[in-house]
């Protein structure tokens, strides 16, 4: 038999569908995928579940990396009169050892160019039924889970941030089960080697300072990484490439993209967004501190407090002004330091709030941290009264199915970047309800505070 068990996918044009444009025939499969370097067919099930595909890709933050990705791939259990447990190598003892790699591309009429990226370079998890006698589902998991069941035992005194590194790295590449991966965009810090030595590079910049992993307690190749990506304040994650796997070292701000949608007046075809009705986005954070007794000469004055008072400007538009508000209590005694609080607070609270939906015609290219502008739309209803919105990509999927249309669905959350927030300090009720600024135009009474 023949290493190349399924021709039709890819290698053979005149079996592929085709899509005509002026008369030139063009692909219009937009996902391909390969078992141990062999490309099978995925072919789309929709009877025992709610969405029609043949490929899911995840990609989320709560696994042991900063960023993984699991994939659902769903295959035909016979081909061209073979077995596929006879055409692979599928043995249990073995699967970890087998790569798995899925290439998706824009589909067509996207408004994108056509070029494959690998969205997912993982390792055959599970093997099981796919729900209707005939098909086979693969769960193909991220190699971050590798990782994290490498165990390690180890103690350190003020090495540089490079020893450690490199001694993580060199246990995975020692593993028989873990591929041959490169080191990708890494922050300099992680790679700094530090600039003194003894007792005072414990705090030093540069340096690891009295650490100790042990395999007894589960500390693995993951626990040094997240170390690491702690004391730098990067992330940490294996990206997936055309050319295999990349350990990746930075900050997720740090590749940070913006996407602008079609009615928005970008390239991005939204082909469904309500997601600012899922989220009702606090937009407003009030700090209250102190009481204080002695207002602009006026003394004996209760039930007054150090107060500040934060908004996000687009929110509020989108809100029509009506502040959804929440109060923050602490021992502030500076205005200042109250207002700083309040910015940061509020920046927090929005990021950290719920999620909507948005789905976009697929893209590999979408990634989380990246932020979509968009209006609320329906198919082709839009809401055009309501100006762009920004959001924040929490987590997302691709699914493309055997035919039909391959689209990403993506979890969001409001963006907030700290340069949208109008802020002022001043006085307050004890419960936030009633705002005093010190500054600017003052629209409620003295008399109001505390009553």
């Amino acid at each position: 038999m023949s290493t190349r068990t399924f021709p039709e996918i890819g290698d053979n044009p005149s079996a592929t569908e085709h899509f005509y444009v002026d008369g030139e025939a063009r692909d219009c499969y937009n996902a391909r995928v390969r078992v141990n370097g062999t490309e099978v067919p995925a072919v789309t099930a929709s009877s025992m579940r709610d969405d029609e595909y043949a490929i899911e890709t995840q990609v989320r933050t709560d696994g042991p990396a900063s960023v993984t990705r699991l994939s659902d791939i769903y295959v035909p259990a016979y081909w061209n009169g073979d077995d596929i447990f006879d055409s692979l190598p599928l043995q249990p003892d073995s699967r970890i050892n087998v790569p798995v790699t899925i290439e998706t591309r824009p589909p067509q009429q996207s408004g994108y160019e056509r070029n494959w990226r690998t969205v997912h370079y993982g390792w055959l998890r599970k093997i099981g039924s796919g729900g209707e006698g005939r098909l086979l589902r693969f769960k193909v998991s991220d190699y971050a889970n590798i990782a994290n069941n490498t165990p390690v035992t180890e103690h350190w005194h003020a090495v540089p941030h490079n020893e450690f590194f490199n001694y993580a790295v060199d246990r995975l590449r020692e593993k028989d089960s873990f591929p041959a991966f490169s080191i990708g965009t890494v922050n300099e810090d992680v790679i700094a080697e530090g600039t003194t030595y003894g007792s005072e590079a414990e705090d030093s910049y540069g340096y690891i300072g009295e650490y100790e992993v042990d395999a007894a307690n589960g500390d693995t190749v993951a626990t040094m990484f997240d170390k690491l990506a702690e004391v730098t304040e990067t992330d940490w994650w294996f990206e997936p490439s055309g050319d295999g796997l990349v350990l990746m070292f930075v900050s997720l701000d740090d590749v940070y993209k913006g996407w602008k949608s079609r009615e928005s007046g970008g390239t991005l075809r939204v082909r469904d967004n309500r997601a600012l009705y899922s989220l009702d986005p606090i937009n407003t954070v009030v700090v209250v501190g102190e009481e204080i007794t002695s207002v602009e000469g006026r003394s004996n004055r209760s039930g007054s407090y150090i107060s500040a008072k934060a908004s996000h400007d687009k929110l509020l538009e989108h809100a029509d002004g009506q502040e959804n508000s929440k109060v923050i209590y602490g021992s502030y005694s500076d205005m200042k330091s109250a207002e700083n609080t309040a910015r940061e607070k509020l920046i927090k609270e929005i990021r950290s709030g719920g999620e909507g939906e948005i789905i976009t015609d697929g893209h590999p290219e979408l990634f989380i941290g990246n932020a979509v502008t968009s209006r609320p739309l329906c198919g082709n209803l839009i809401s055009s009264d309501v100006p762009p919105l920004d959001y924040g990509v929490k987590g997302l999927s691709h699914q493309v199915p055997s035919d039909g249309r391959y689209k990403t669905k993506l979890s969001v959350g409001i963006h907030a970047p700290s340069n949208g927030v109008s802020s002022s300090y001043g006085y307050s009720s004890k419960q936030g309800d009633i705002f005093i600024p010190t500054t600017g135009q003052i629209t409620r009474t003295f008399s109001e505070v505390g009553e």
